[in-house]
């Protein structure tokens, strides 16, 4: 192997841990700026209940409609559609591989497709 394709190799190689390693220390700095706040709070003589009101967190829970289920289903399909106009345009020697990946791509955003129904149904009896 040569020094080029050494080099890559361990580039593409390195690249997920890096992205893992940045992570972790951002989700670290954000934790220790959480800290560092609370303790200045208690510096400054807040009792328990204050500090539970300054750092309480609302949890919104946004009742999803699923309609992302439906525009990524339909997009999905699309992509299908579109590499089986692709084969069908394409001299014989390309078309088997292009076929398969219609059906592959066109069941999974008819999936999708299918999740939204099933999902309207479900809130529509709720």
């Amino acid at each position: 192997m040569d020094e080029v394709g050494a080099a890559a190799l361990v580039l593409a190689l390195s690249i997920p841990g890096v992205i893992i390693i940045i992570a972790i220390l951002a989700q670290y700095l954000k934790r220790k700026k959480h800290y560092d706040a609370m303790v200045k709070a208690i510096e400054l003589g807040k009792n328990a209940d204050e500090i539970k009101a300054l750092f309480a967190v609302e949890e919104r829970r946004v009742k999803g409609n699923g309609k992302g289920l439906l525009k990524g289903g339909i997009i999905v399909t699309g992509l299908g559609v579109g590499l089986a106009l692709m084969a069908i345009f394409l001299p014989a020697g390309a078309t088997s591989g292009l076929l398969a990946s219609f059906v592959l791509i066109a069941v999974l955003g008819l999936s999708l497709v299918a999740a939204y129904l099933i999902a309207r149904k479900k809130d529509k009896s709720e």
